[in-house]
Parts: C-alpha cells; structure tokens; sequence
C-alpha cells in the first residue's frame, strides 16, 4: 500500500505553506503529492482562493527531489487536451519524471458556467474524456500528430519537449462505467474519493469487469482513493486534530465530537489511532487497493502528517 497526500483542493492556502507541506511530504517519506484541479472553492465560500494546480506544481517540482507529482483530477472541459498535454509534458521534465496527469470528466457545473466553460451533459463529457486520453497518448508518442474526434481535433502537431520515457503515466478518475472502461483501456492508475471499504469492494468488482470486457488485467493497473484522514494517539489527539480540521471545514464546525467522527467514517474517512489506521489500511490492500491518497485539511500545521509518517508509514 502506497500513501500520498492531496492539498485541500489548494483551497485557502498560500504559495509559502503550498511549499512547506510538499518539502514535509518530500522529507517525511510520502509516496505522492496532489492537487484538485477547481477554479474556485469547494467548501461554499467564494472568498477562499483555490490556486491553479498546473502552477502549483510546478513551484513544487523545484521544492521536492523524489515524491510523485499529479493532478488529482483535472476536468476534462477545463482545457483543451493539447495544451493540458503540453503543460503535463513540461511538468513531466521539471520534475525529472515525477509527474502523473490524473484527468477525468469534471462534475462542478457552477464553477464550469462561472468561467465561460462548456459543461455538457455527463454522456458527452465522458465522451471527451475517451477522446482526450487518446489523444494525449498520440501526441506524448510523437509527432507530427493528426488527430480526427467528434470532440477535438489535431493537424500536424507536436509536443515539445517530449516525455522523458516517451510516454506519461495516466490517472483517470471516476466511477461510472463508461470511465471504468476508459481507465481500463488507457490509464496507468483507477481512481475513486472517499469510499468505505465495503463500497470500495463493490467497486472495485466493476472495474475489474471493466478491465476483463477490454481483455486488460486488473493487476496491470493500479487502484487508488482519495480520503480524509483523523488522526490521533488517542482520543484526546483525535479531538485535537478534529478542531484543526473544522476550523478549515465549516460543516463540521460545532458538531459534537463523537457523532462528527462517526459522519467521517460514513464518507470513508480513515479515523483513529495509528494502529487503526494501520490495520485499515491493510484491509484496504487485502481488498485490492494499491494506494490511499490521504487529504491535507490543516494548512501549514505538520502534526497529522508527521505522527503518520512516525507510526503508520513503517508499517506499510
């Protein structure tokens, strides 16, 4: 099992605590490190700003030596797949090839109609996002590129500077059907957010059908969540890191501790000691689940991130 950790959305959090969490991540021993890709906040406050991920990682490449880089996922209408293509290029060379491009069909329709962008209905957004793969892999391989879709379309184009392994590894999240199939084809990794352990089972089992129906095995792609975490040596850190939390987190502000945990739970939150965590983590893996991108809500306080790297990551 693999353990990464995705900033908050890159919600309210500025370009010095952005490096500071990445260099703790780099140093801790994480395996990665994410960013959502939204152009506003998630959390229903639109004073909060939510930094471009691209950007981000790109100051982060030169703030980090060995952990993975990758977009946790970028929204296939946000940007034409080219240009998307080119700058995951250029992320892949100023990381030394640490760079993973993590894209799927989007699903935030205010934020999409608040920019002028196109947000079609889920049937054509999965559509573009099967072109889109396809298309990337083309214009990563080489050059010039033709490329004719009922969505995009290329004419002699090229990506400089090319990938370093002439190729790029694909992320693609999401849980529909359709985009099992197109993970099953195309990416390097499958990727859900906060699922239980049973709802990640059951998920699981269709996308290893997916994988089948395209004559692809399942071991040959990596399978990953997103969660939350709380964690604590006891109960007293564990309501600890509970304020922390709600303090970035406004629905669980005020909420009593225990029926607020148990909430988390439901979500598919991981909650408790690290020896809890540990032994979660390790059903998880039993069950078929190869990393657990963990969520930083804490901005610059390092506690959680380092009483994990202390007493769970060893034991992985």
């Amino acid at each position: 099992m693999r353990i990464g950790i995705q900033l908050e959305c890159q919600e309210a959090i500025d370009w010095e605590t952005a490096r500071r969490v990445a260099r703790a991540a780099d140093e801790l021993g994480y395996d990665s490190l994410w960013c959502s890709d939204h152009v506003y906040s998630q959390r229903a406050d639109p004073d909060r700003a939510s930094v471009d991920p691209f950007l981000l990682l790109a100051v982060l490449a030169a703030e980090t030596t060995r952990i993975e880089l990758g977009t946790l996922v970028t929204a296939v209408c946000f940007r034409p797949p080219s240009i998307v293509g080119r700058m995951a290029a250029h992320l892949d060379a100023l990381s030394g090839g640490r760079f993973t491009l993590g894209i799927g069909a989007g699903w935030g329709e205010g934020e999409h109609r608040a920019y002028g962008l196109p947000f079609p209905p889920a049937r054509e957004r999965v559509s573009r996002l099967d072109e889109a793969v396809r298309l990337l892999r083309a214009l990563w391989r080489g050059g010039p590129v033709d490329f004719e879709g009922e969505h995009y379309r290329l004419e002699q184009a090229y990506c400089h500077p090319r990938p370093r392994n002439g190729d790029l590894p694909l992320l693609v999240g999401g849980s529909g059907r359709r985009t099992m199939r197109i993970a099953a084809r195309h990416a390097e990794e499958w990727n859900v957010v906060a699922l239980t352990l049973e709802s990640w089972t059951e998920q699981d089992a269709d996308f290893r059908r997916a994988c089948e129906e395209v004559g692809r095995d399942p071991r040959s792609v990596r399978r990953s969540q997103v969660s939350g975490v709380l964690v604590g040596r006891d109960e007293r850190g564990l309501r600890a890191h509970l304020e922390r939390v709600a303090d970035r987190i406004p629905a669980l502000a005020g909420r009593e501790p225990e029926r607020a945990m148990a909430s988390l739970r439901r979500r598919g939150w991981l909650v408790g000691t690290p020896r809890e965590i540990v032994d979660e983590l390790g059903r998880r893996a039993e069950a078929g689940q190869d990393r657990m991108m963990l969520e930083h809500h804490t901005g610059g306080d390092l506690q959680a991130l380092e009483l994990l790297a202390a007493e769970v990551l060893p034991e992985l």
